[in-house]
């Protein structure tokens, strides 16, 4: 048991000057090589500070050749900064033989206390990442009730549009709207469809997000839940769709009575060309000759008048 406490002190030991010499490798004056002669000049304990906390350690200004000064002024600033205790006088560091055993220890403290400084930032910078999702998530909330209370009011209104059957009384003003309906259809209406489509992955990762922070699922307000925006999109379809069968229906109407008026039109040429011919012969004082003739134009007369009586009343 002596022998395995014996190697596990001497792994520990070479674990820490290990440690010692990678974060001072490079550092002016610094060679650590064992836990006695390498710590005479101060600059090894100034250089494991400077190497975490370089704010603290002015490390430019040290003079390698001022060991008191050196060893104090790393023994000074890990109390009053980094709260480790003073357990070595500069004087006993100072010495061709320094204490190994309490250098060990000291500059195991030096290991430990930067050790919880790491986990403390690792804590601080997981709390700190945290709180940036919590904001992206809160950041998301926001876009996604002003896109979706921005979806909602254009439904309305363009629902209040298509339930609207004050249509022009021409052939020429319902072909016009039928041109807006498809305009409607093939432009507006699609980046609706995907601002949409938008939300619902927008409120999909907000939750995902939030599962993944242990926080409680997102319900939005009232009106602004998935199903809801479903209804009204379902009720957006509806008059869509009855605006297309009454243009349908308005504009076969129209087609009918252009198709009357221009039948009227035709008649109406003919019929007035019928009667100023007849008025012509009606006007004709040429009556004949001999009775026979006179009776005749007389009848013709008669007909042609009862003929453009009856046109006329009918």
């Amino acid at each position: 048991d002596e022998e395995n406490e014996s190697s596990e002190k001497k792994s520990a030991k070479d674990a820490l000057l290990l440690w010692c010499q990678r974060k001072t490798a490079g550092y002016r004056g610094v060679c650590i090589e064992d836990f006695s002669r390498s710590w005479r000049d101060g600059m090894g304990f100034n250089a494991l500070i400077h190497a975490h906390r370089p704010d603290i350690i002015d490390y430019n200004s040290l003079n390698q050749r001022e060991h008191i000064a050196n060893l104090n002024n790393a023994f000074d600033v890990a109390h009053n900064e980094l709260g480790i205790a003073k357990i070595l006088d500069a004087e006993d560091v100072d010495t061709s033989k320094p204490d190994e055993k309490s250098i060990i220890t000291y500059v195991a403290s030096y290991y430990h206390t930067f050790a919880r400084m790491k986990n403390e930032l690792k804590g601080s910078k997981r709390i700190a990442n945290i709180m940036n999702q919590m904001k992206d998530v809160d950041d998301s909330k926001s876009k996604y009730e002003s896109i979706t209370s921005s979806l909602l009011e254009w439904i309305i209104m363009k629902i209040i549009e298509l339930d609207n059957r004050e249509f022009p009384n021409t052939l020429d003003g319902i072909q016009k709207l039928l041109i807006e309906f498809k305009k409607y259809r093939t432009e507006e209406k699609p980046p609706k469809y995907k601002e949409r489509s938008e939300i619902e992955a927008m409120f999909f990762s907000i939750n995902a997000s939030l599962k993944a922070l242990n926080q409680p699922q997102y319900i939005p307000k009232d009106g602004q839940m998935l199903h809801d925006i479903e209804r009204e999109w379902n009720k957006l379809e509806k008059a869509e769709h009855r605006r297309e069968v009454a243009l349908r229906e308005e504009l076969l109407r129209q087609e009918r009575l252009e198709q009357l008026a221009y039948k009227f039109d035709k008649k109406s040429v003919l019929r007035k060309g019928y009667l100023e011919e007849m008025i012509q012969v009606l006007s004709d004082p040429r009556y004949g000759s001999v009775l026979s003739q006179v009776e005749a134009t007389v009848k013709k007369h008669e007909a042609i008048s009862a003929d453009i009586l009856a046109r006329v009343c009918f």
